[in-house]
């Protein structure tokens, strides 16, 4: 499977909060996976070879930009039946967006997922847990600033996120 991820660069204190409620409350995916922006969900393909080239053709248009995550929202997510809590992108949420709308615009063939500029926090199966992530939510210091500086295509295969590319952003 391969992703498109933004991996913004937080400041030393954001970096140090979103770490702890990841460790706490998503701890496999805090394991696997740096704190990220989602642009393309798991998609099969026989080659990256195009979404490498898409990667680096939107890098190429795209200015580096701030991204600013301020409240917080909770979504089942089919899926794998679970319910993630959301960190919503406030500033930044339209460059977010737009990068997530291009990568799908060039791919029409692909199963386009409802799409919300975050980044998850906390997945959770039972009601407990949600109730704990959402009341470590409210915690978190707010908001989270980050610059976003490249686009990364990773490929998830056992178990294991490699990265295949990142392409930096225009200055």
């Amino acid at each position: 499977m391969l992703f498109a991820l933004l991996y913004p660069r937080f400041t030393a204190a954001d970096r140090a909060a979103v770490d702890a409620m990841r460790a706490a409350h998503d701890p496999h995916r805090a394991r696997l996976v740096d704190p990220h922006i989602t642009l393309v969900f798991g998609v099969a393909e026989a080659s990256p070879a195009p979404l490498l080239a898409l990667a680096e053709q939107l890098a190429a248009e795209t200015s580096r930009f701030a991204v600013t995550f301020d409240g917080f929202h909770v979504e089942a997510d089919p899926r794998d039946r679970t319910r993630k809590v959301l960190l919503d992108a406030v500033e930044g949420r339209e460059s977010v967006a737009a990068l997530h709308e291009a990568f799908y615009e060039a791919r029409p063939a692909a199963e386009r997922l409802p799409f919300t500029a975050h980044m998850t926090v906390a997945t959770t199966m039972t009601d407990a847990a949600e109730r704990a992530a959402i009341s470590a939510a409210e915690a978190l210091p707010r908001p989270i600033r980050g610059t976003v500086e490249a686009i990364a295509i990773e490929r998830l295969a056992d178990g294991r996120l490699t990265r295949l590319g990142a392409f930096p952003l225009a200055d």
